[in-house]
């Protein structure tokens, strides 16, 4: 559903303010514009964080040992019971902190 937005105003900002209404609506994914109408609604836009270098690191570590653990599942061979469950529980781990991340709001 497209909204009809009929009315323009103008805001003055100095160079400061408009820097710091820039980066705090880039830190959300957003446009100025739409950062400010979140704003005046009462909604507090969430922070998309950056990729952390080492939950990438933490996740590949995880999705190569995965792999190992189901070629020798295909392949026919029997994988300790400890490897399985050490890959699942440092998934949970990265996944918990992901959520984390993204779950927190924009400070305003």
């Amino acid at each position: 559903m497209t909204r009809n937005r009929n009315h323009h105003i103008c805001l003055m900002l100095n160079d400061e303010e408009d820097a710091a209404l820039e980066s705090m609506a880039l830190t959300c994914g957003m446009s100025k514009s739409q950062y400010l109408r979140y704003l005046i609604t009462g909604i507090k836009p969430k922070v998309i964080p950056a990729v952390n270098d080492d939950t990438h690191y933490q996740l590949m570590k995880i999705g190569t040992n995965l792999n190992q653990i189901a070629r020798r599942l295909n392949s026919g061979n029997s994988v300790p019971y400890s490897d399985v469950t050490d890959a699942i529980i440092s998934l949970r781990g990265i996944i918990a902190s992901i959520r984390k991340e993204i779950t927190g709001e924009c400070k305003i």
